[in-house]
This record gives structure tokens, C-alpha cells and sequence, in this order.
């Protein structure tokens, strides 16, 4: 955080908390963390893009930092809840999800440091393979939907393995395109710690060495947002 970049918290000019499981449906988390941290000066607010929240959490703030006066910073949150939303009884989602929360510090750096590319994406036709089906405008809490179990992290792991086993090797090979680069350029590969199963068998599909990809999932489980960033900090 800001103790970790060494920077006052007057000095955030934006705090993006990255959440699928928000202290309440309004206001924003982002502004409670604000007021927490002391970062008054800041413009806080909340993106909710699940497992990938932090990356497009990233991106905001380095688009925001473009137009920004020097001397200003963003801070990007992730942070996860997700053992109050677990169903103890369902060992595809109680085994795997967990809480869990993790910051980054984001100012000005000269070229060519810093992010140098995003490549993000979305398909919403596959919305209803990993969702919490109550509590929202679509279905608002009742006693039926208690009853019915729809505050509950419901998956369908089959259909989210295959997924990622069809999108992460296209994830990396557009960032090397892009980039210029190959795999054997790659000192250090960290990304969002679905399953470190999973994880790992993607990375020698893919000829990345094991020594050279991050994995906390072992030792912290899915913590959806928090996660890239937890492991940036491993």
C-alpha cells in the first residue's frame, strides 16, 4: 500500500477497489477504503469484474494517471469476502474460494517503464457459469431466495476449467505479439490463481518452466480480485 510505495495518502489522486463482494451494494467499497486510509484528495470507486478485477482495476487507474498533474498516484485495491458467500456443503466452490486482499501502488515513470499494454476481454453470454444469483435488482432478497440457497457462490467447474483452458493460452500469446517477445524472454509469469491444478498444467501446456510461474494459490486459495495482486507481492 502506501506505507510499501512510501507516499502519503494525500498524494492518491484515485483509489479503484476491485470487488465482486462489496460491503454493500452502494456506496462504493472504494470509499469506505478511502476514508479508512486517510486518502481524502482521491477519487475512490469500485470495479466489479470478478476474478479479473484488478487487471481492468489497473487499467483505469493508468488511463487516469495519463492526464493526471505529476506527482499524483493511483492506488488499485483487490479484495475478496468470499467465505460469506460460500456454501459449506458444495466442495467445488467451499474447497476453492476464499478472502483475501492485496494493493498497488500506480504513478508516473519515465519510458520505456511501467505497463506497456493491456489486453482485456468479456462474454457475457457465459455470465451464468460462476455467479451469486440473488441479492441484486434481478432477484432481490426474500425469504424465497435464502431458502433457495441464491446468496451462495454457485459454478459450474466444468464449464469455467474450459474457459480458461481456451482463453489463457491466447492471453499470452497476444501479450508476446504484442510485445515483441517469447516465452524464453519471460523471467517471471504471474497471473490469477484460479486453481494452482490448473494453473500449473497450463503452464507446461504452454512451456512455461515451473520455476518461472508464480503460484499462491496453494497456500491462499481463489481470492478472485485480490489474487494477481497478492501474487505480484509474493
Amino acid at each position: 500500500g502506501v506505507d510499501a510505495a512510501r507516499i502519503a495518502p494525500a498524494a492518491l489522486g484515485l483509489l479503484v477497489c476491485a470487488t465482486s463482494s462489496p460491503d454493500t451494494l452502494g456506496p462504493a467499497t472504494a470509499c469506505r477504503v478511502q476514508a479508512l486510509v486517510g486518502a481524502s484528495r482521491a477519487v475512490a470507486l469500485d470495479v466489479n469484474t470478478a476474478c479479473s478485477g484488478w487487471l481492468f482495476a489497473a487499467k483505469v487507474a493508468h488511463d487516469w494517471l495519463t492526464t493526471a498533474p505529476m506527482g499524483i498516484y493511483a492506488a488499485v485495491v483487490g479484495v475478496e469476502v468470499y467465505s460469506k458467500f460460500v456454501d459449506p456443503a458444495d466442495r467445488a466452490t467451499a474447497a476453492l474460494f476464499a478472502d483475501g486482499a492485496a494493493a498497488s501502488v500506480l504513478g508516473p515513470v519515465p519510458p520505456p517503464e511501467g505497463l506497456t499494454g493491456f489486453r482485456l476481454g468479456s462474454d457475457g453470454t457465459l455470465a451464468d457459469i460462476v455467479l451469486l444469483p440473488a441479492g441484486g435488482s434481478r432477484l432481490p432478497a426474500s425469504a424465497a431466495t435464502l431458502a433457495d440457497g441464491g446468496h451462495r457462490i454457485r459454478m459450474d467447474g466444468r464449464a469455467v476449467s474450459g474457459f480458461i483452458l481456451d482463453v489463457f493460452p491466447q492471453v499470452i500469446t497476444q501479450a508476446l505479439d504484442h510485445s515483441g517477445l517469447t516465452l524464453a524472454d519471460i523471467d517471471c509469469v504471474v497471473a490469477h490463481q484460479p486453481n494452482p491444478v490448473l494453473l500449473r498444467r497450463l503452464a507446461h501446456d504452454l512451456g512455461i518452466p515451473a520455476e518461472r510461474l508464480v503460484v499462491v494459490g496453494d497456500e491462499v486459495g481463489n481470492i478472485g480480485a485480490a489474487s494477481t495482486p497478492y501474487a505480484l507481492a509474493a
